[in-house]
């Protein structure tokens, strides 16, 4: 669909707009949400420069914390840009006029925060995220662990109450809808539970509606009741929708996070299904180059190597300056920036089964590396080129996946369908508290784990000379 074919993007008819929620007249056909979405896109776009993926996926988001108790998992959202006064705030203050039961906050003790997340299930926006995890270790640790178990249904964490006279270990549940928003890169745990939301600084041109709380929640009002109750309707259907089609190329936890979000969409009919899974190959696989691991990017580095130089074998002692010699890659700043060397690509092979063996080429026998030794890793950690359908022609032409694999996807296409602990003292304000445990913690306070690390923290221990 071109772009200036969406419904929502022509003004609505006077009498179209309701300003008080008693004024929405409900059509028989409510319970599909084609029509909300639509609006729900037009009032973020009044007040946030967003592309129409970034647009379709937090109207589908806005509708999921309404009925995200139907679903297993919740995709956060992860609200970020380069530099500040991009737009993140002003995100968060409109989606607090319509999802469910919105919490904005910056910063709340670690205690408060899962009492409150079990107590009241509600819609946390947080803000300043890059603030609250470059704060106090503790604090940021804590509020780590509640993200990583909280995108699930029965996810938990533990903390320490007093009963009596001794601290007593209580486990809460983390389960809600969430956005998190901040400057930069999110921690990878984090990420990957996340559907990203990449903000930019408005460009000269790009014009916005002045954002005035009284107005914008007369705007809302009719969005958030008509939300309600299309999740009162549809909360049994949604329940059962637990395997939606997902697009080939969305895979593992991609696909986990909008799963939720697809069953939505189908519910709205053909067009909002398509545009759903175009969104989620643009947003998430665009994002799988950037917030790659250290080993997934040294994989497509050498992947591409092989296939520039036309060969099957590298002597090590070639393979290592070519890898520094790549500007976007971050091989030069290795070792505290004299660069990789050869024990060092030995040492990030070996987790995936790689070893440096003698080779051959021509008459020269040195330590080297083959194709054929990484082809399984390849296949495992990957994209291959994708197939794309061409919905007018029905046609299959082929998509290259590119060397960083940013999969950029184009809008004209639409892709086959395929059913695819911690403890410390008490850091809490609260005078009964202490400790915070995930109930699956994954950061390594020994040091990073090379292959799940992002490139930014990677770099970052890289500079306090940890590598």
């Amino acid at each position: 669909m071109k772009r200036d074919e969406r419904p929502e993007d022509r003004p609505p008819t006077p009498e179209a707009i309701v300003t008080e929620a008693h004024d929405v007249v409900w059509p028989d056909s409510y319970r599909v949400p084609g029509d909300l979405l639509g609006e729900l896109v037009q009032f973020v776009r009044r007040f946030v420069v967003l592309d129409d993926e970034q647009c379709d996926a937090i109207a589908l988001w806005v509708l999921h914390t309404h009925c995200f108790a139907a679903a297993r998992r919740t995709p956060y959202l992860a609200i970020t840009s380069a530099e500040a006064e991009s737009g993140k705030t002003r995100l968060l203050e409109v989606l607090e006029r319509v999802v469910a039961e919105p919490w904005l906050t910056e910063r709340t003790s670690p205690a408060a925060l899962i009492r409150t997340l079990e107590k009241e299930k509600p819609t946390l926006l947080l803000d300043e995220s890059d603030t609250a995890f470059s704060s106090d270790k503790e604090y940021a640790e804590a509020l780590r662990n509640v993200l990583n178990s909280g995108y699930r249904r029965f996810g938990s964490a533990v903390i320490c109450v007093k009963e009596g006279g001794d601290w007593v270990p209580k486990r809460f549940n983390t389960y809600s809808a969430k956005a998190v928003a901040g400057i930069g890169k999110l921690p990878t745990t984090v990420a990957s539970r996340s559907i990203p939301i990449r903000l930019q600084r408005r460009a000269p041109g790009e014009t916005v509606q002045d954002f005035y709380e009284d107005e914008a929640e007369e705007l809302a009002a009719p969005l958030r009741v008509k939300a309600e109750a299309f999740a009162e309707a549809s909360t049994a259907e949604l329940e059962q929708a637990r395997r939606p089609p997902i697009p080939q190329g969305l895979r593992d936890r991609a696909a986990e996070c909008w799963r939720p979000l697809f069953a939505i969409a189908d519910l709205a009919g053909e067009e909002w299904a398509e545009r759903a899974r175009q969104a989620a190959l643009n947003l998430s696989m665009g994002a799988r180059g950037d917030e790659a691991s250290i080993g997934i990017r040294l994989l497509e580095d050498v992947r591409a190597l092989f296939a520039e130089r036309e060969t099957e074998t590298f002597f090590s002692s070639v393979l290592v300056p070519v890898l520094n010699e790549i500007e976007t890659s971050p091989w030069a700043e290795w070792n505290k920036g004299r660069g990789l060397t050869a024990p060092s690509l030995a040492k990030l092979l070996h987790r995936y089964g790689i070893k440096p063996r003698s080779v051959r080429i021509g008459d020269e026998t040195a330590k080297g590396y083959k194709l054929e030794a990484f082809r399984d890793a390849f296949q495992r950690y990957l994209e291959e080129p994708s197939t794309l359908i061409d919905p007018v022609s029905n046609v299959t032409t082929s998509q290259p996946a590119s060397v960083n694999g940013s999969g950029a996807f184009s809008s004209r296409h639409t892709t086959p369908l395929v059913t695819a602990t911690e403890q410390g003292s008490n850091p809490h304000e609260q005078p009964d508290v202490t400790g915070v445990t995930a109930e699956s913690p994954t950061y390594e306070q020994e040091g990073l784990d090379l292959g799940v690390a992002s490139l930014e923290e990677i770099r970052r221990a890289n500079e306090a000379g940890l590598l």
